[in-house]
């Protein structure tokens, strides 16, 4: 029985970035030394950094990139040494939402999100959907002779196939997120079904990208259906 394999790895923030400037997770982030007469000697990320450092935190707050963190709403004794605010964060991974990044403060300094009522830290994206949502350029791909076997698949780019025909997906025709999203629940994958968060990332990767950042709808026709659809 085929068993497919997911990639579950998580990458910090800073990775994240990393990826977005140079397509490497481990890459050293660009730095710029700071004006002199700043009390700090240490380095700031370049205008090229900060750029991607912003065009990743409007997906996080948009929700097309999900994060989990360690979380706490547990505040630290006004008696303790210390600037800490929040204390006792939790030893596990909780998923951070939507509302919760566009009400919050992140700070690249200390990888933390702060909220009114508690705090994330070591802030974690999962790397395929990093690499899904800023792809690395594709190499020459030589055509396979006639005749030959198939090229490579996975029962998920099986599925997202699947999605595009029945839902008839194109550039000009851009199904709601939920709906594509409920589709995907009702599917399964090996005899499994597809968890939330599957279909989710799935529905994602379906769409163009411009389609999930949310702005005003333009009306199109569809001469297949003779239907107004509506596109973004």
């Amino acid at each position: 029985m085929f068993e497919a394999r997911f990639d579950r790895a998580a990458v910090p923030l800073r990775a994240a970035v990393s990826w977005i400037l140079s397509r490497d997770f481990e890459a050293p982030l660009p730095l710029k030394p700071r004006a002199p007469w700043l009390q700090s000697p240490a380095d700031v990320p370049t205008d090229e950094a900060r750029q991607a450092q912003e065009q990743l935190l409007v997906t996080l707050r948009d929700g097309d990139l999900h994060a989990t963190g360690r979380y706490s709403d547990t505040p630290t004794p006004r008696w303790e040494p210390g600037c800490r605010r929040w204390m006792m964060h939790s030893g596990r991974h909780s998923q951070i939402l939507t509302e919760q990044w566009r009400g919050g403060q992140y700070s690249w300094d200390y990888d933390s999100l702060d909220l009114p009522d508690g705090q994330f830290i070591e802030i974690r994206v999962p790397r395929f959907m990093v690499v899904a949502l800023w792809p690395a350029e594709a190499e020459p791909v030589e055509q396979a002779p006639a005749g030959s076997v198939g090229t490579y698949t996975t029962p998920y780019l099986d599925l997202m196939r699947r999605a595009i025909v029945e839902l008839r997906i194109s550039a000009h025709s851009q199904p709601k997120k939920e709906t594509v999203v409920a589709w995907f629940r009702e599917q399964t994958i090996d005899h499994q079904p597809l968890s939330e968060n599957f279909a989710r990332h799935l529905a994602t990767f379906v769409r163009l990208p411009e389609s999930q950042r949310g702005g005003n709808r333009k009306w199109r026709f569809d001469e297949e259906d003779c239907s107004a659809r509506v596109g973004t």
